[in-house]
């Protein structure tokens, strides 16, 4: 029940900032990666840069040049992307971030 109710909320943010329709959402949430985030909406694409690199994405990283990674700038290149739908969702004080991955 908690996930459809959360299915419902993602698609009702689609519809009022993506997409044209419900039915267009639907199959939008259902046919692409989602995640969830808890930042700010300009912290959004650093923060799927940050996941993207730990969960193996760009390769295996030696723990010694994780130091070296530009996350600010990999998330402007995810931005320019266009692989990413991004919209952020306040509620009270509490601001989510919902990310869709469509490629």
């Amino acid at each position: 029940m908690i996930e459809e109710e959360q299915q419902k909320e993602r698609v009702s943010l689609l519809v009022e900032n993506h997409c044209s329709n419900e039915e267009e959402a639907i199959d939008f949430d259902e046919n692409n990666f989602f995640m969830e985030l808890d930042c700010h909406i300009n912290d959004a694409y650093e923060q799927i840069a940050e996941r993207m690199v730990d969960d193996g994405l760009y390769g295996e990283i030696p723990e010694n040049l994780t130091h070296y990674i530009d996350y600010e700038a990999i998330g402007r290149d995810l931005k320019c992307g266009g692989d990413f739908v991004v919209i952020e969702s306040v509620e009270g004080r509490t601001a989510l971030i919902f990310v869709w991955y469509n490629r």
